[in-house]
C-alpha cells in the first residue's frame, strides 16, 4: 500500500511569515533550523514524526484540544478556521489589518468595489482545496495545530456533507475522516457549523444533520456545539435555523444532544474577508470598518466561550466512533455471500451479532432514515434532466444507490433484531477482537481481511494523513 503524509511547519514570527512545506513519500528527511529539529523517518511505509525542541527551547509537555469541524458543504468551515487563528494571534481587528494575514487554508470569494466591478480575492494556495462550486473544498481531513497558552489546539478540517458529486462521495469522504481520526486518540470538541436563517426542515438540511449523526457514538454526543456562521446578517443569532435544528433532533429520542447556551456560539467569517479583501487592495469607509471590528470582537467573545466550554468536557475516546463504524460496514459486508464452511459460519455469525449488539447499544442512531429522502430528491431532479435529453446513466446509478441502501438497512434493521437477546455489554475492544479473530482465522482468514480491509478505517488503512502545524514565535525587540 502507498502511504502518504503530509506534515507542514509554520513560524510566525511578528510581520513576518517564514512558512516551509514538506511532502514526503517513504523517504528520510531532516530538518534543522534555529528553533526545532524535526526527523522524519519512514517503518512498513508508514511515516514516522518526531519534534525534538534544542535546549534553549525546552517546554514542559502541553495539553491537546482536538476539535473536529463538521458541516455541509459551502457553510464555511475553511473560513472559520482561518478566522479562529487570527482571533487566537491579534488582539484586535486593527492590530490584524497593519499584520500579516495568516491565512492557513486558501480561500477564494468575490468583493464589489466602489466602481461595482467584481474582484475575486483569493489567499493561499493548497492541492488539498478544490474550487469548484458545489464540490467541498477540503478534498482530505487536515489537522491544523497551533499553540494557546499551556494548550495545543488541534482544528480537525473536513470535507464537507452534500457534496454534489452524489452520495457516494459523501461515504468517501467519511471514510477519509474516520481514517483521519485513527491518528487523534481522544475528541474535545464536535463544532456542526450550521449557516443561521434556514427555516425549513429541507430534505438536504435534514440528511446532512443525519448523516453526521449517524456517525458518531453516543457517547460523544455530550462533545457535540453547533456553531453558526456568517450570523452578522441575523444579529449575531441562529436566527430561524434553531428551531428547525430541535425540531429534527428532538426525533432521536434515545439520544439527547443538548440545545442550550453551553452548546451554540454565533461567530461570523466576515472579519476575515474584510482582512483578505484590504490586503488585496480594497477600500473600505468608516462606517464598514467599524462594523467589522464589531464582528471581530463579537466572534472573539465566541471564540473564548467556546473553547471554555470544550475545556469542561470530558473527551470522547476515538476509537469508540471508529469501532461503531466498523461494526455497521462489516455487518453489511459479512451478510454477502462467501465461500466458506458451515463451521465458519457459525463464526461469522457470531461476529455478526457482536458487531450488531455494539450498534444497537452505542449508536446515536444506526443508519441515516434521511437517506432515503435524500436520493428520491437526487433521482426526481435528475430525471427532469433526462426529459430534457440528458444521458440516464446518473438517473440509473441513483436508482441502484437507493436499492443498495434499502437492502442495506434491511440487514441492519434484521442484525439488531436479532442481537437483543444478547445482554452482554459489548464494547470497540470487543470489536477491534472480533476483526482480528476474522483476519486470523485459519481457514478464510485471507478472504475475510481481504473484506475487513476494503470496509474499516485504521491507521494501516490510511492513504493519507495531512497536518499542519503553527508555530508563533515573539521576536526579541533589541
Amino acid at each position: 500500500m502507498d502511504y502518504k503524509q503530509s506534515v507542514e511547519e509554520s513560524f510566525f514570527v511578528d510581520d513576518h511569515c517564514y512558512y516551509i512545506g514538506l511532502i514526503l513519500i517513504s523517504t528520510i528527511s531532516i530538518l534543522v533550523s534555529k528553533y526545532l529539529v524535526i526527523v522524519f523517518s519512514t517503518a512498513r511505509h508508514h511515516l514516522k514524526l518526531s519534534a525534538i525542541k534544542t535546549s534553549e527551547m525546552a517546554e514542559p509537555t502541553m495539553k491537546e484540544m482536538n476539535i473536529l469541524i463538521l458541516g455541509e458543504t459551502g457553510v464555511g468551515k475553511s473560513t472559520w478556521i482561518n478566522g479562529i487563528v487570527n482571533y487566537l494571534s491579534y488582539s484586535s481587528l486593527l492590530e490584524a489589518e497593519n499584520g500579516k494575514l495568516l491565512s492557513v487554508i486558501p480561500t477564494s470569494f468575490s468583493v464589489t468595489n466602489d466602481d461595482y466591478e467584481e474582484v475575486i480575492i483569493r489567499t493561499g494556495n493548497d492541492t488539498n482545496e478544490e474550487v469548484q462550486p458545489g464540490y467541498s473544498s477540503t478534498q482530505y481531513p487536515k489537522s491544523y495545530i497551533f499553540p494557546r497558552g499551556d494548550t495545543l489546539i488541534r482544528l480537525i478540517d473536513t470535507p464537507g456533507i452534500g457534496d454534489i458529486r452524489g452520495v457516494a462521495q459523501d461515504k468517501e469522504n467519511f471514510k477519509r475522516i474516520l481514517d483521519h481520526l485513527s491518528y487523534v486518540p481522544e475528541i474535545h470538541g464536535i463544532c456542526i457549523l450550521l449557516k443561521p436563517n434556514n427555516a425549513r426542515l429541507t430534505v438536504i438540511f435534514q440528511f446532512c444533520i443525519k448523516e453526521l449523526l449517524t456517525h458518531l457514538h453516543r457517547y460523544a454526543s455530550k462533545n457535540i456545539v453547533f456553531c453558526f456562521t456568517n450570523v452578522r446578517t441575523s444579529f449575531y443569532k441562529p436566527g430561524d435555523t434553531l428551531s428547525v435544528l430541535k425540531r429534527l433532533l428532538s426525533e432521536n429520542k434515545d439520544v439527547e444532544i443538548s440545545i442550550s447556551k453551553h452548546t451554540v456560539y454565533c461567530m461570523d467569517n466576515e472579519a476575515f474577508r474584510f482582512l483578505a479583501a484590504v490586503k488585496n487592495g480594497i477600500e473600505f469607509s468608516d462606517y464598514d470598518r467599524i462594523n467589522f471590528s464589531t464582528s471581530w470582537d463579537k466572534s472573539v467573545e465566541e471564540m473564548n466561550r467556546l473553547l471554555a466550554h470544550i475545556t469542561s468536557l470530558h473527551p470522547h475516546r476515538t476509537q469508540d466512533t471508529i469501532s461503531l463504524n466498523n461494526a455497521r460496514k462489516l455487518i453489511v459486508a459479512l451478510k454477502k455471500p462467501l465461500k466458506i464452511s458451515g463451521s465458519e459460519q457459525a463464526f461469522i455469525s457470531e461476529a455478526i451479532t457482536e458487531f450488531a449488539t455494539f450498534l444497537r447499544q452505542s449508536a446515536t442512531t444506526p443508519y441515516n432514515d434521511g437517506m432515503e429522502d435524500y436520493l428520491d430528491h437526487l433521482i426526481r431532479a435528475e430525471q427532469e434532466k433526462v426529459t430534457l435529453g440528458n444521458d440516464r446513466r446518473v438517473l440509473n446509478s441513483l436508482k441502484d444507490m437507493k436499492s443498495n441502501y434499502t437492502h442495506e438497512v434491511n440487514i441492519l434493521k434484521e442484525s439488531i433484531s436479532s442481537s437483543s437477546s444478547n445482554r452482554q455489554e459489548s464494547s470497540s475492544e470487543r470489536v477491534t477482537e472480533f476483526i482480528d479473530k476474522l483476519s486470523k482465522h485459519k481457514e478464510a482468514g485471507a478472504q475475510l481481511k481481504e473484506t475487513i480491509d476494503v470496509v474499516t478505517s485504521s491507521k494501516r488503512n490510511a492513504l493519507t494523513y495531512l497536518e499542519t502545524r503553527l508555530v508563533f514565535i515573539q521576536r526579541s525587540n533589541k
